[in-house]
């Protein structure tokens, strides 16, 4: 009896630990990430695999006018994908102030909130541009809510989600620069990634189709309709009816 208490505490003692360090690692990501969302998206290879996805959004929804609303927005780098007029007004939403101050284009409203709360009329927005934002809220559900609540009837979702944790996903992350960056800071990238991508991929569409129906989807960089063989996914949405 009492060996198998000892054995128990110490499988309790190691659980302990291992909470403990990841609720560090955690503390260390959230105050180094808006700071240094910059650095960690210059390696070549992923940010042409991920502007793919953003030269997507943008082919989609060039000919609609009126109000476009980036969910997820950060430093507003998908801007430099979209035309800008005054026929469309471009908001950034991001629950980050740190990141919306980096954003200098003129025109463009920034708004701090999270999108499962967004500060909009219903039915006041014709194009929504969700790019890598889905697999990180906290409420799935609620958010998906509430970006059919905001946009048209006859309005546009675009979103584009990580293949995780697809085959090719899996291999990108063994070899992402990223992972040497975050060591040297201390950081466990596993760990980071873990809290960082709540909602895989299957989970997301599985979600988004309760709310919207899909018009149309494409797989990069094989173009194959494949999550295991591709890194990123585009989707084009409209509300059900």
């Amino acid at each position: 009896m009492n060996k198998q208490l000892t054995a128990t505490e110490k499988l309790l003692y190691k659980y302990i630990v291992a909470l403990r360090f990841e609720k560090d690692q955690l503390r260390k990501w959230k105050k180094f990430y808006p700071e240094n969302q910059e650095e960690l998206n210059r390696n070549f290879f992923i940010r042409t695999i991920f502007d793919l996805g953003h030269r997507y959004i943008a082919s989609r929804g060039k000919d609609v006018n009126g109000q476009i609303l980036d969910v997820g927005s950060g430093m507003g780098y998908h801007l430099k994908f979209e035309k800008i007029s005054k026929k469309r007004t471009y908001i950034c939403l991001d629950p980050e102030k740190t990141l919306l101050d980096k954003i200098t284009q003129e025109g463009v409203v920034k708004i701090q909130a999270r999108c499962e709360k967004i500060p909009l009329r219903s039915k006041s927005v014709d194009i929504i541009i969700a790019s890598h934002i889905l697999e990180h809220v906290t409420n799935l559900k609620k958010c998906i809510r509430e970006l059919r609540r905001v946009l048209k009837d006859k309005g546009l979702l675009l979103v584009v989600l990580p293949c995780d944790p697809g085959v090719a996903w899996k291999l990108i992350r063994r070899i992402t620069p990223s992972r040497m960056r975050l060591r040297k800071k201390g950081l466990d990238y596993d760990i980071v990634m873990k809290y960082e991508h709540p909602n895989l991929f299957k989970k997301c569409v599985e979600e988004l189709t309760k709310e919207f129906t899909i018009e149309e989807e494409k797989y990069y960089p094989l173009l194959i309709k494949n999550h295991n063989l591709n890194f990123i996914s585009c989707f084009k949405l409209i509300k059900r009816k």
